[in-house]
């Protein structure tokens, strides 16, 4: 082989070499564009896509009014909220009898009364009283204390209460009397007194103050 002949096949060989190069530099950029991407997605040698999907929680579609009712993804509004039931329960009027202490009870009621001292005298201060009952008619004879001369007597009232008749007797000073001249002694004042009723009681009692002095059934 000439010296010729040599030089150009040498020649031949270092082109094929750097066009061998070129080629490989340009398929190490088509790579790096791959992986310089925003890491989603990227070709692999195979020419197919690859990447990872991103997976969202879907919130509830369902919204809860503040009346209690809910109103789904389509619109569909449901009542959830529970009615109270109103109280229809109806108070009983109070039953049962009033016999308080008025001058009638039933079938028992005072029509009058009188009253009368027919004695006042210094005494031991005696407090005592009989009863009796005639048809309409309630009688008392009966003694009550007083505290010097100038005290005397009266009906302080008239209950009927449960078929009980009862005759309260107090002692008094009269305005018109000057406590400075009244005799200083115990008395005894006597009186008498009646009550005309309607009905029959079943008792009589008797009070001198809040003394009772006498009960009676009739």
């Amino acid at each position: 082989m000439d010296r010729r002949t040599f030089i150009g096949t040498v020649g031949a060989g270092i082109a094929a070499t750097i066009a061998g190069c070129t080629d490989a530099g340009s398929g190490g950029d088509g790579d790096g564009g791959g992986d310089g991407g925003d890491g989603q997605t990227g070709t692999d040698a195979t020419g197919t896509t690859t990447g990872t999907e991103r997976t969202e929680t879907p919130t509830d579609p369902t919204e809860t009014t503040g009346s209690g009712e809910t109103t789904d993804a389509d619109g569909t509004t449901d009542d959830t909220s529970t009615e109270s039931t109103p109280d229809t329960t109806a108070e009983s009027p109070g039953t049962g009898t009033d016999e308080g202490t008025g001058t009638a009870s039933g079938s028992l009621a005072v029509v009058d009364t009188s009253f009368e001292v027919t004695s006042s005298e210094c005494g031991g201060g005696v407090s005592e009283a009989t009863v009796s009952v005639d048809s309409d008619t309630v009688s008392i004879d009966g003694t009550i204390g007083g505290r010097n001369g100038c005290d005397t007597a009266r009906i302080a009232g008239t209950t009927v209460e449960s078929g009980t008749l009862t005759v309260s007797v107090e002692r008094y000073t009269p305005e018109s009397e000057d406590p400075t001249a009244c005799v200083d002694c115990l008395t005894d004042i006597e009186y008498t007194s009646s009550v005309t009723i309607e009905g029959t009681p079943d008792t009589v009692v008797v009070n001198h103050g809040d003394e009772q002095v006498a009960k009676t059934s009739a």
